[in-house]
């Protein structure tokens, strides 16, 4: 990759001032070109048949390599008509035509592309010129095969040799034939990218890369090699990234210092299919979501507390996710497995925050390898707790926290974001791990996930595999607590210190609540019924129904026995709602199509009374369910618990939501609502007629339990109820 980012003048009068000191060096002879099995048999140049100027300035560079009997380099030299994207039509199943901005990552682990990864997967379609130019060195890998080469020297026409090219080039080469390395590729030419290469050094002259390297532009290559490459087609991405993800594959190796560097002043006529993504980096679209992404400080953060005490670890949480951090909380112990996965892999870390994952202490130096920015705090009051191998991180990239201090003030200034006064009697506490036994379930109805709010707490639903070792096609359920009767209602009579009628309204609907549209019913099975007329209440044209329940409730099953409204425009709901921060779990029948329901999750995050209420779309997803709701009583339920949601319809489980999937799992109080209202939205629910007025949704009953985890769970619900 030889993207320019100096001056081309500068860079040429760096070029001429190499040159003429080249006069004032001495320089060996070169004594690595041969035919025997220990010595470099080819160079093989790349040249495009209409670049002659540059066929004749490369033959001058190589007549001043002089070898032994008076000869230069140019008479082992043979030219390779390169691949001209301007006169192929080329199609190849040795070369993806894209890639993705995490093999990029993988490479280059620029932070800024990480912020891109987290949102989506960008997928890169290459030039034709890159797949030109992998096609070129492709063809002069199956030159070295078929032709039995013992070893090549490939050169783009583009570059030149460093002073002291052959006093070096002899002194690796040495090495190379007594030690008896058995090598693929030896970089000659190559440039370290800009953010933290991960080469070892192994002598004076020989380093291994195992990522981190641009330039594929001067290069030995093995028969040994040439074949390995051949086998691990097809080539995915620009030659000189795809290597970098071959390498643990290959022995590789680079001089200690680029002995081959490339005429940057030149200019290219390749186009490099990154930089239109580069040029968009930190762009993005939604203003809410910038606004909120400039609160979040240094990342990745991996948080450990090795008290087991996960009190503090949870008010950090809390910490974090107020400024905009993605947060993961380790639950169960496949969690674990999985970033244990993706840090051997080397691939994207895609959450801002790991918590919790104390297994992952004794992977501290390949993290800090590959993710060069990541901050590891420890709570522990010194660094006895820090692992031998790492000591050397100790306030670079690792930091011990006191867990006695007051640890969210440290925290704050140490990753430079806005401190928060966490109270943690406000934090609810559970002990339970998530390792209980799944049960696979199945869920045979249609679901559709509509478009959903963009902001750092939903995660983009169509990149999930990514981010979590759940997949939304294998439908499984881990219920963890259990019920404990709270109350059933069939609405014999209304009673009033359990729930309340709302008479207010809210901006996207057209109707107010009142009183007056909600009534006891007549019918034998109790139950009572939400209308909506064209009666004219307040500023809003018709009038609607909703009530609430007084008490407010954090986890538990929730089931309503109902039949919703059939019309355009209206909506009939039952769900958990909360403001401040605005948290909510819903059911809701869309009027134009009572053969399907919505389910819904908004979440934000803080204690009670953060006024953190962003979102208007929420996660909604539709499902179909079989059968026209409006036509006949059926039973809905929402089980909520604090790893996961699931939805019910006449007990068939229809839905299952875990944390991250997309969005966290609501963690606060909230209360019951059932309602009927007519929407603006002509897209949610069609287009509202007056003339259909009036319509009523019946209700039989409502069913709630409390979930049973613990002791201080259940106090937690007496002061929520309160």
């Amino acid at each position: 990759m030889n993207i320019i980012t100096g001056n081309r003048n500068f860079l040429f009068l760096k070029y001429r001032l190499k040159k003429i000191l080249r006069f004032l060096i001495k320089q060996e002879k070169l004594n690595t070109f041969g035919e025997g099995e220990n010595q470099i048999n080819k160079v093989f140049i790349i040249n495009l048949d209409r670049q002659k100027e540059r066929w004749r300035l490369i033959q001058e560079e190589l007549t001043k390599i002089k070898i032994p009997n008076k000869n230069t380099l140019l008479s082992f030299t043979e030219r390779f008509s390169a691949i001209d994207a301007k006169n192929h039509s080329i199609k190849t199943n040795k070369i993806n035509s894209s890639y993705t901005l995490e093999d990029q990552y993988f490479v280059d682990p620029n932070p800024e592309l990480l912020n891109i990864i987290r949102e989506k997967e960008i997928i890169i379609e290459l030039t034709k010129q890159e797949i030109a130019v992998a096609l070129s060195h492709l063809s002069i890998w199956d030159k070295i095969i078929d032709e039995n080469i013992h070893s090549g020297l490939i050169l783009e026409d583009d570059i030149y040799f460093e002073n002291k090219f052959s006093n070096k080039l002899n002194s690796l080469w040495k090495e190379i034939v007594e030690s008896k390395i058995e090598f693929d590729i030896i970089y000659l030419s190559y440039k370290k990218v800009e953010h933290t290469p991960d080469i070892t050094k192994i002598s004076n002259n020989l380093s291994i890369p195992n990522r981190g390297i641009w330039w594929f532009s001067g290069y030995i290559l093995s028969n040994k090699g040439a074949r390995k490459l051949q086998e691990k087609l097809p080539i995915t991405g620009p030659v000189d990234l795809w290597i970098n993800h071959k390498f643990n594959e290959l022995d590789v190796y680079t001089c200690n210092d680029s002995i081959i560097s490339q005429k940057l002043f030149i200019t290219s006529d390749n186009n490099y299919s990154i930089l239109p993504i580069l040029s968009q980096i930190g762009v993005k679209s939604n203003k809410t979501f910038i606004d909120l992404d400039k609160l979040k400080g240094r990342n990745p953060v991996f948080m450990f507390d090795l008290s087991s005490n996960k009190s503090n670890l949870l008010k950090l949480e809390i910490l974090l996710s107020l400024n905009s951090y993605r947060t993961h909380f380790m639950k169960a112990d496949r969690e674990l497995v999985h970033i244990m996965n993706l840090i051997d892999k080397k691939e994207p870390l895609l959450f801002d925050a790991y918590i919790g994952f104390n297994s992952l202490i004794e992977m501290i130096p390949p993290l800090i390898s590959f993710y060069p920015n990541v901050i590891i705090i420890i709570l522990s009051k010194d660094t006895d707790s820090v692992p031998q191998a790492c000591s050397l991180y100790i306030d670079k990239n690792i930091f011990c926290v006191n867990p006695k201090r007051n640890i969210t003030k440290e925290i704050s200034k140490l990753l430079k974001i806005k401190n928060w006064d966490l109270d943690s009697d406000n934090i609810l506490k559970i002990n339970t791990e998530i390792n209980e036994k799944v049960i696979q379930i199945s869920i045979p109805n249609d679901s559709k996930y509509l478009e959903h709010d963009v902001n750092p707490w939903v995660l983009p639903i169509e990149n999930i595999k990514k981010y979590l070792p759940y997949d939304f096609n294998k439908n499984e359920i881990i219920p963890i607590a259990k019920h404990v009767e709270n109350r059933i209602d069939y609405f014999e009579e209304f009673d009033v210190n359990f729930w309340g009628i709302l008479e207010d309204t809210f901006p996207s609907n057209q109707s107010q609540f009142s009183k007056e549209n909600f009534s006891l019913s007549n019918e034998l099975d109790s139950g009572f019924q939400l209308e909506i007329t064209n009666s004219v209440q307040g500023d809003k044209k018709y009038s609607s129904s909703s009530i609430v329940s007084i008490e407010k409730y954090i986890y538990g099953s929730f089931e309503i026995s109902m039949k919703p409204i059939k019309g355009e425009g209206i909506v009939s709901a039952f769900f958990l709602h909360r403001n401040d921060p605005w948290q909510e779990i819903d059911i809701e029948f869309l009027g134009h199509d009572t053969t399907k329901i919505l389910l819904n999750v908004y979440y934000n995050p803080g204690i009670i009374n953060t006024k953190y209420n962003f979102g208007l779309r929420g996660t909604p997803v539709l499902i179909d369910l079989g059968f026209d709701a409006s036509e006949d009583f059926h039973d809905y339920r929402i089980e909520w618990e604090y790893h996961e949601i699931r939805w019910y319809v006449d007990n068939e489980i229809i839905h299952v939501r875990k944390t991250w999937m997309p969005t966290p799992i609501p963690n606060l109080p909230m209360a019951v609502y059932v309602n009927a209202w007519i929407t603006n939205s002509e897209e949610l629910a069609g287009k509202f007629e007056e003339s259909s007025l009036p319509k009523t949704s019946f209700i039989r009953y409502i069913k709630m339990y409390n979930f049973d985890y613990n002791k201080k769970l259940n106090s937690y619900y007496r002061i929520c109820s309160a």
